[in-house]
């Protein structure tokens, strides 16, 4: 019996690491969506499989240990519910009401932030006159 097990690591090819790759996700992302606590912004990745960056700022989230597990969290989150067949380069971003949350509301926000970006994603996919190739920068057909 053969088991089939997908890469669930968080490694530096499923990072967005440079200022290269944060900025071609901040200029014109097509597919945003939040709650209270959370920003996730994305667009169609420069490589072939899905890259998170975190933007978790001491302005929002004071404490290094809550900012710790929040990174911790969306890590997780990224590597358990990131199954779509769509590569997509996304940043996190926390806002100021992430720092209320407990440990299972913030994996619930969380959860529902990726989940609708995903949708948005597969939705703006199938409209090919919204997206356009990550690499040429020309509208897909």
């Amino acid at each position: 019996m053969t088991l089939i097990t997908y890469d669930s690591s968080f490694g530096r090819n499923r990072r967005l690491l440079t200022k290269r790759d944060f900025n071609h996700v901040f200029n014109d992302a097509p597919i945003k969506h939040g709650n209270q606590a959370f920003l996730l912004l994305a667009k169609p990745s420069l490589t072939t499989q899905s890259r998170l960056g975190l933007v978790i700022a001491k302005k929002h989230i004071k404490t290094a240990v809550k900012r710790n597990l929040v990174k911790r969290f969306a890590r997780e989150t990224f590597r358990t519910q990131n199954k779509s067949t769509l590569a997509l380069d996304m940043v996190l971003l926390a806002r100021t009401q992430a720092v209320q949350l407990n440990r299972s509301e913030l994996r619930k926000a969380l959860e529902q932030v990726f989940h609708g970006a995903s949708r948005k994603a597969l939705s703006l996919n199938t409209d090919t006159a919204v997206l356009t190739d990550a690499h040429t920068g020309r509208k897909s057909n």
